[in-house]
């Protein structure tokens, strides 16, 4: 009887949800209370002797990013688009009534301080050794992109991964949507900073100041220089059901052709290939970790053994788990130039570690074309369409929907 009590408080213990301890109790209320600034220092002053502590300051560190990020982008007053997808610019910061002027320096600055802030965050995660877990109310946190400490609605981290298709939206509106970030979590996250500096580092590599004068106006109030400055509109360029609002169909057309950019800072490009390169160790590490979990407790991203689910739109079984490893085999080929990447108007392929490696001046109609990806060109083994139908099959037609969970 004795070893029966014994097995049953065994097996009970190993599948209730880790208990928190005073750090991850106070990660979470720095998170939900707002207090990310003394939030971060009071984590890092516990970090060299603390795991927990290490793991809510890069929590913390990575909520802070986006908070300062949105805040910026609030200073100028930053309409975010409806229908382009520019994942930079679909932060749900609230309307500025006064917004600064943005000229072209001042948004490359406000890229290179979310870079930092993100490689701060990145760091911090990288020190997260072993179990843990902090449980986060998303719809408690509450990001004050206006920095009057009046954070909106819009604002709740619940609703922003419910805008990016990573949760329904009736789970985003509910009264609670609590997550039981783990292990594989810290790394999820880490992966998710490098993917993000990845996008950015690409962004600053290049001189996109020509689009910049052509179509910022689209987003923010005040621009300088204003685009067409001083020229009056005619009476054809107001018909709005021609042109949009403004000529906002014309300007968007300008930016596609304005998609030529020069290099500005060729090294940034390569570091946006080791970015990506991560990326992918680090996604391998967080499914190891997901897959040797013994409980089932508010999962983010769960094991297939697993029900207990935040993120539900759309089901996860050992298909999609081994599905989305052997994807990763194929980026990693793919960044490292052993299989190419194909162009319809190649045989063969183009390499895509020589793009990185040897950056030239981005034009995105000659890569549609296949003028800029002719120098990259090569014989070799390549994705083939069946590749692609293969994660489409695998992913139930949802593959970049997955990708941007899974990470």
């Amino acid at each position: 009887m004795r070893r029966l009590l014994t097995a049953l408080a065994l097996s009970t213990a190993l599948a209730a949800p880790a208990l928190a301890g005073p750090s991850a109790e106070a990660a979470r209320a720095a998170l939900e209370g707002g207090g990310l600034e003394a939030g971060v220092t009071a984590m890092a002053a516990k970090a060299a002797a603390d795991n927990e502590a290490r793991f809510g300051e890069g929590l913390l560190r990575f909520a802070r990013a986006v908070e300062r990020y949105g805040q910026a982008q609030y200073k100028y007053g930053l309409k975010p688009p409806r229908s382009l997808a520019m994942p930079l610019l679909r932060l749900p910061v609230p309307p500025n009534p006064d917004p600064a002027t943005l000229d072209y320096a001042a948004q490359r600055a406000t890229l290179a301080t979310f870079l930092a802030d993100l490689k701060a965050a990145e760091a911090a995660l990288a020190k997260v050794d072993g179990e843990v877990k902090i449980v986060v109310d998303l719809n408690a946190v509450t990001l004050d992109f206006v920095g009057a400490g009046k954070p909106g609605p819009d604002a709740k981290l619940g609703v922003i991964v419910a805008a990016l298709r990573m949760a329904p939206a009736q789970t985003a509106g509910a009264e609670k949507f609590e997550v039981a970030f783990d292990r594989g979590d810290a790394l999820w996250l880490q992966g998710y900073c490098n993917l993000l500096s990845a996008l950015l580092e690409f962004g600053l590599a290049h001189d996109w100041s020509e689009s910049f004068s052509v179509a910022a106006h689209l987003f923010y109030p005040k621009v300088s220089p204003p685009a067409l400055a001083g020229k009056p509109r005619s009476a054809l360029a107001q018909q709005r059901a021609m042109f949009g609002e403004s000529g906002d169909i014309a300007d968007a057309v300008g930016l596609l052709h304005t998609i030529r950019w020069p290099l500005a800072e060729p090294a940034r490009m390569q570091a946006a290939r080791g970015h990506l390169l991560k990326v992918i160790a680090l996604s391998r590490a967080s499914w190891k970790a997901i897959l040797a979990e013994t409980d089932d407790d508010r999962e983010w991203a769960p094991a297939p053994k697993q029900t207990s689910r935040a993120v539900t739109f759309a089901p996860v079984g050992q298909e999609q788990v081994d599905g989305w490893l052997a994807a990763l085999d194929d980026f990693e080929a793919a960044l490292n130039g052993r299989k190419l990447v194909p162009h319809w108007r190649f045989e063969g392929g183009f390499n895509l570690s020589r793009f990185f490696t040897e950056p030239r001046p981005f034009d995105l109609v000659l890569w549609m074309t296949g003028h800029a990806a002719a120098p990259y060109v090569e014989q070799g083994e390549a994705f083939s369409m069946e590749t692609w139908t293969r994660w489409q099959q695998i992913f139930r037609g949802q593959f970049f929907g997955y990708a941007l969970w899974f990470n």
